[in-house]
């Protein structure tokens, strides 16, 4: 299909941004970090919280920061979508993984597909319908990680389901219309980066609470943003 260049397609997403240390202490203390991680192929660093979106033909994945004044509609079922992939009464090969990789589907592309965290929709055996983000969760005591869908509009662990044996599993694209759960133009305060219950934060939304939009954005949503003439 042909997307407009003003109407974007796309999931709510955070956007991790870099941010100088405060002080010299805090630069220490990154850099004594940095020493110890570098050889798994990371650093340490600050970081603050802003919003964004990842348009569904992005290349790159990387999250686009958001602007008030969009027009923004945001989903929680699916109900009009292109489908990437349709999976029923899901079997799992456990032959080369312990928590399994479901038949149908090669492992590489499994992996690259749940990364992306894409709109999904879990029926389960006793008839449950799940809509959510792909995620693969990952704890202590997990030993890797585990293929769920995140369900939208849900916290913590309550909003975690578990794809099983069984299951019947639709992931899409460019998610068109379901259920709206709000829809309006977002609004952001002026850049001031300060401390918040989650870590630091760049921007707080004015067109809904902090926590509202924070969960929103982490269980990203499928959305419409208008880029222009809104």
């Amino acid at each position: 299909m042909t997307v407009s260049p003003l109407r974007q397609f796309a999931t709510l997403s955070t956007v991790s941004v870099e941010l100088p240390p405060r002080d010299e202490a805090e630069k220490n203390r990154l850099e004594e970090l940095t020493d110890q991680i570098q050889v798994f192929g990371f650093r340490a660093l600050r970081s603050a919280l802003d919003w964004g979106y990842v348009p569904y033909n992005s290349n790159s994945g990387e999250a686009i920061p958001l602007q008030s004044g969009m027009l923004v509609k945001i989903f929680k079922t699916v109900t009009e979508a292109d489908l990437l992939l349709e999976l029923d009464d899901i079997h799992m090969d456990f032959s080369e993984y312990h928590h399994g990789f479901p038949v149908g589907i090669s492992k590489e592309k499994w992996i690259e597909l749940i990364s992306t965290e894409a709109p999904a929709k879990l029926t389960k055996t006793d008839g449950r319908v799940i809509y959510g983000a792909l995620h693969a969760f990952a704890e202590t005591g997990t030993e890797g990680h585990i293929w769920t869908v995140y369900e939208y509009d849900k916290g913590g662990y309550e909003g975690l389901n578990m794809i099983e044996a069984g299951d019947n599993l639709q992931v899409f694209k460019n998610v068109r219309a379901g259920e709206v759960l709000w829809e309006g133009h977002i609004c952001f305060n002026e850049e001031d980066v300060h401390d918040t219950e989650y870590g630091e934060v760049i921007r707080d939304p004015t067109h809904m609470s902090l926590e509202e939009w924070r969960k929103l954005s982490y269980g990203r949503h499928p959305a419409i943003i208008m880029l222009e003439g809104t």
